[in-house]
Parts: C-alpha cells; structure tokens; sequence
C-alpha cells in the first residue's frame, strides 16, 4: 500500500453533477473487513448535502463504497480497486472545503493496513489556489492542474511498516546509500509550489536524522493524465544527490513511470 493510491482513489471518483462546491467536516472512518462505521459534522458533495452532525454505516462490496445515511443510500465507486486491499482502514478529523478560489484539506490522523504494509499519517494539510471552473460532469483530476501550480502543503510524520518494502521506501534507501530497513519514517514533509516552481523538504527516521531537499518544475497535463516532474537541485545533509535520485529512477522505469533527464513523467492511468 502506497500514499499515492489513496490520492488516485480521491481523483478516480467522479462528480455527477457539480455544485461548485465540496464541504466535509471532521469526518471519522472506522473500517475493517468490509465494513466500517463513522460521523461527519458537514457533508456537501455532489449532489448530498447534510449540513448537521450524522452518523453512518458503510459497506464495500464489489468496488462499491455504500453509506447508509438514516436510511438514505449512497454509493461512490472505488475505480481504482484501492479499497478491497485494506483489512482495517481509520480516519479521524478530515475536511476538505472548495471555492472559486481555493481548495483547503486537512487530515490530522490515518491509518490503515494491507496485504503489503501498514500506513500511518500524522496532520497531513493542502491549501491550493484555484482558477478553473470545473464543467458539470468531470472526475477530480481537474484539482491537479491547480494544486500543481500554486500550493503549499505539509505532513508532520508518514510511518510505514513494510510488509512487501514500498517502493517509496526503496528509492530513498538506494538513493542515500542507506542500509536496508534503516528508514522508519518521513517526517515533517513540506512542499510549496509557485507558478510551477516547487521546493521540497522531508526528514528521514534512519537511527539518525537526514534532512533532503528538492526543487524544480512540476506541471500536470489533463489531456495525458501525466505529471511531468523536474529536479534542478537535490541535496542530503550537504551532498548532492540529483544524479542517483536519476539513476534510481531509471532502475525503476516503467509504463507508469519514465524518465528523460531532467524530466520524470508520472502517468495517472
């Protein structure tokens, strides 16, 4: 289990008919073995909208996500098949919130556990300045073109307990040089985008503690589904570690992922 695909959950599913507006507050997630109970305090999205405290029950069932809300029935399709990998999944607090002028989400709490490993997220934040109205019927891709423009974003701790290694996890290992195992977990990760431009910080949990820095261009291209990625400069500690972030990489090419330095261009689907 990898962070990016809860990120592909989120832009897999897909508005039927769009308000302008998504409001969730503090909503909590307690699932296991296809099950799951929770509450939200505010829930506008798509076409439901509940604007007082709720309790819920949820099932999922071949790709299906089904709450039952008081009676009332609804169903959002896990495209990306993210769910039926998760034995026990729990989220606590997360709102997110839209205008016509910007995208703000906040996650104090997640945790969840596959046949590949267990995850844990510590106050993950976004804030992303928005410009394009979304069209009526239209997946969450759209967001990318924004928040990979203008955004500032941070996560206090990402745990994960490797149970096949992420290939996350790996790359940061071979990259630095780092004994296998030794990373226990990336904390108080940071990213702001200007106009494009990005700079990245992460601290590496090794048994002792590496700072690494990125920064370059970033931009999503809607009409590939692709994220085009370049790193200008990358430092550990005081050693520049562009060329082997390269080399690594490239050892992991793929139909997803592909590299034309100084780009690396990540494919969505």
């Amino acid at each position: 289990m990898k962070p990016l695909v809860l990120v592909l959950f989120l832009l897999s599913i897909t508005v039927q008919s769009w308000s302008n507006q998504i409001d969730v507050k503090n909503l909590t997630l307690n699932y296991k073995d296809d099950n799951g109970q929770g509450s939200f305090d505010k829930f506008i999205f798509d076409k439901y909208s509940y604007f007082d405290q709720q309790d819920f029950n949820m099932l999922y069932s071949n790709q299906d996500m089904i709450f039952d809300i008081n009676g009332e029935e609804i169903v959002i399709r896990d495209e990306k098949g993210v769910f039926k990998d998760f034995s026990r999944f729990n989220v606590s607090n997360f709102s997110v919130a839209t205008s016509n002028s910007k995208i703000e989400g906040n996650l104090p709490y997640l945790s969840g556990s596959s046949t590949e490993s267990d995850l844990e997220i510590t106050n993950a934040r976004i804030q992303c300045k928005t410009t394009v109205r979304p069209p009526l019927e239209q997946d969450l891709f759209f967001f990318l073109e924004d928040c990979l423009a203008n955004s500032n974003s941070s996560i206090k701790r990402v745990r994960i307990n490797n149970k096949n290694k992420s290939e996350l996890i790996s790359l940061l290992e071979d990259t630095l040089e780092i004994e296998a195992e030794k990373v226990t977990s990336i904390d108080n990760i940071s990213m702001e985008i200007k106009n494009g431009n990005f700079n990245l910080t992460m601290s590496l949990d090794t048994g002792l503690r590496v700072t690494v820095k990125m920064s370059g261009t970033i931009k999503y291209f809607d009409n590939q589904k692709m994220i085009r990625l370049s790193i200008t400069k990358a430092k550990a500690g005081i050693f520049n570690i562009r060329e082997k972030i390269f080399e690594e990489i490239e050892k992991r090419e793929s139909d997803k992922l592909q590299v034309e330095r100084p780009n690396i261009f990540i494919y969505l689907e």
